[in-house]
């Protein structure tokens, strides 16, 4: 039985798009683990965290086996559609949580502020100005800290 070769076209597209899409896959697979690690995600149960967890660290060592192959053969070894789709659904799916999040916390924040202001009110009190910070006086030269 022969092995179809690759066209050279084929190959170099290959070498140019792959690397680049398994780094992306590692990118957004390591931030979503420092969200979950990092962070309190309420709308996730412990169970749903430890299963998001799990599948993206199976997912990681995958990724990180194809990397290690293409390597290896020098960016000959592809890697079916299939795999490729699930580890993009994946990291579809860690989008959504970062977003997620991110919009609860814009969200408690406004609610917070929401709440410091209703406070004052309640007080007859304004919030107390921003104090804006001015530039530091710049020190002579002779006075440096590397200077003595």
């Amino acid at each position: 039985m022969t092995v179809p070769s690759t066209p050279p076209e084929d190959a170099n597209l290959l070498k140019a798009v792959l690397p680049p899409l398994l780094n992306d896959f590692q990118h957004w697979f390591a931030r979503t683990i420092s969200l979950l690690e990092s962070q309190t995600i309420t709308f996730l149960s412990a169970a749903e965290q430890t299963d998001l967890r799990d599948r993206i660290q199976v997912a990681q060592k995958q990724v990180s086996a194809s990397q290690a192959l293409a390597s290896v053969t020098d960016g000959q070894a592809g890697i079916e559609m299939p795999v490729v789709m699930g580890w993009h659904k994946l990291v579809h799916e860690c989008w959504g949580v970062a977003l997620r999040q991110r919009k609860d916390s814009q969200k408690k924040e406004s609610q917070c502020k929401e709440s410091q202001t209703e406070k004052y009110a309640a007080a007859g009190t304004s919030p107390p100005e921003k104090v804006s910070e001015q530039p530091a006086e710049k020190i002579p030269p002779s006075s440096r800290l590397e200077d003595y």
